[in-house]
């Protein structure tokens, strides 16, 4: 009978009454973390799969929060205990999708609103789990079909690539993705890269974690172990698939990215958004220094190991980077809505610095927390740091960093005046920064204040940065002009004491 309710529910896309179904300490943790009482949605399916004691996996989410199945079969019902069943049905989804869910519920006790009285607690079937499986089927899979789910196209993909079948890991691409990566011999070439060269042939995969982005959209993380790496010794690397639903109803890949590996020892390497352009930007994390990783690559190169030729003569490059340079976008995207009247609330590490797709997100917690103070207003309640970041602390650190980068240059600053110095060192800091908070820091060292957690600005000093724009000048242009005026007064010099071509001719 409950389960009935549940898939009446399910079809009418009634999500609220859903919450009824669940055991009342999930529904009083999703509204703590949702921080409103306001109506429950598929938006919120994120909030969902955080929760303690419950557990509802990508297929739950496709086809129980994001759209609602076209046909419902139960195939069997297992009771575990006298507390447990387990309900199994086959489902089938509007776009041909075809899979089975598994039901889980449990008898628990939870608080029963009673006529002119106050709630008892009396035990009642309550959902415990909803997770599901692909349909199985007898022949091979090697093409996309809308019978297959995301979850099953990622499989056939990883079994394509542990077989070097290369056609039909490009025939489950989409069209987009066939566009930029193909005809099939380019992709060939592509998956031959340091990059995805460990996914063909590699030794054992296992999906990490899967959900759904939205009813169109589905993202795994995927951790893979292979020897193909061309350096004789083998490496684990967590691999990001992106996948969407076509016009065609069929589930194909729009990207995989290397997102962390462990192929240096006390090492981890990931990706994350570079702090200026926002592109993926590999990074290293060892013995809590992060590093910045960069390819360097000649056209024409290669390296002999032993008495082998690998023909990419690349070299990967590691230098250190401040944490909090990489993490200042992921803070002010995290920071929440704040108003002159309410300021942002104070965070958690893990809220503030969350990401989609960072297996080493409690390494990069553990480097970054020490630092966090210098951007951050810290404070502690139960035993707890909480965290806000505070865009004055953010200006007046940056101003440290100018105050240190022009100590570090002075070699290159010198001759230079005050402007040009400032405009030097600003390049310099623009290419981790965004150019937002370098116009705001510009304007910042305009005014000349003092570099305190805590600075004020007067209303005439506001007027003062509208009528002193600062001229930012390219370091580049400065050199190109200093070479061209050495190499003017060195002709003057070598032509003194000569005579103009043109005297030769003249009447005497």
């Amino acid at each position: 009978m409950l389960l009935q309710i549940l898939w009446e529910l399910v079809k009418s896309r009634d999500l609220d009454s859903m919450l009824a179904l669940v055991p009342d300490e999930v529904v009083d943790a999703l509204q703590q973390r949702k921080g409103t009482k306001n109506s429950f949605s598929a938006a919120d399916a994120a909030l969902l799969r955080k929760l303690p004691n419950f557990q509802l996996d990508s297929y739950a989410e496709r086809h129980i929060l994001f759209r609602a199945p076209s046909e419902v079969a139960p195939l069997s019902v297992l009771q575990v205990s006298p507390s447990k069943c387990v309900f199994r049905y086959a489902v089938s989804s509007p776009s041909g999708e075809q899979c089975v869910l598994s039901v889980v519920m449990s008898l628990q006790e939870g608080l029963t609103p009673q006529y002119g009285s106050s709630p008892i607690v009396v035990p009642a079937w309550r959902l415990a789990s909803i997770t599901g499986e692909s349909a199985s089927t007898d022949e091979p899979v090697t093409s996309p079909a809308p019978c297959l789910s995301p979850e099953a196209a990622v499989q056939a993909q990883l079994q394509a690539l542990k077989s070097d079948d290369l056609a039909t890991v490009f025939a489950f691409a989409s069209p987009g993705n066939q566009a930029v990566t193909g005809p099939l011999r380019r992709f060939t070439a592509m998956l031959a890269s340091p990059t995805y060269r460990p996914l063909v042939g590699y030794s054992s995969s296992e999906q990490q974690h899967a959900y759904m982005r939205s009813a169109d959209s589905y993202t795994t993380v995927v951790a893979i172990k292979s020897s193909n790496t061309g350096l004789g010794r083998a490496v684990q690397l967590m691999y990001g698939w992106e996948l969407s639903l076509c016009e065609d109803m069929t589930w194909r890949t729009n990207s995989v990215q290397l997102l962390s590996g462990s192929t240096l020892k006390g090492g981890v390497s990931f990706s994350l958004p570079h702090p200026r352009t926002g592109r993926p930007q590999g990074l290293l994390l060892t013995n809590g220094v992060l590093m910045e990783i960069q390819r360097f690559k000649q056209k024409h190169s290669s390296w002999f190991v032993g008495t082998r030729v690998i023909t990419d003569g690349g070299v990967y490059l590691c230098t250190p980077v401040d944490v909090l340079l990489v993490l200042l976008p992921v803070l002010e995207r995290n920071r929440g809505k704040a108003t002159a009247e309410s300021p942002a609330m104070f965070r958690c590490l893990e809220e503030l610095l969350a990401m989609d797709n960072c297996p080493c997100l409690e390494s990069i917690i553990q480097a970054a927390q020490p630092h966090l103070s210098c951007v951050c207003d810290v404070k502690e309640a139960g035993g707890d740091m909480y965290y806000r970041l505070n865009d004055r602390r953010v200006l007046a650190w940056l101003t440290c960093k100018v105050t240190h980068l022009t100590c570090v240059l002075h070699a290159q600053l010198a001759g230079m005046d005050a402007s040009h110095r400032q405009a030097y060192v600003l390049g310099f800091l623009s290419e981790y920064v965004s150019p937002a908070l370098i116009a705001q820091l510009t304007a910042h060292l305009c005014l000349g204040m003092p570099a305190a957690p805590e600075p004020t600005l007067q209303p005439h000093q506001l007027n003062s940065v509208e009528k002193r724009p600062v001229k930012v000048v390219d370091p580049k242009e400065i050199a190109r002009k200093r070479a061209a005026e050495t190499k003017e007064a060195t002709m003057r010099k070598f032509a003194a004491g000569t005579k103009k071509i043109s005297s030769f001719f003249t009447k005497k």
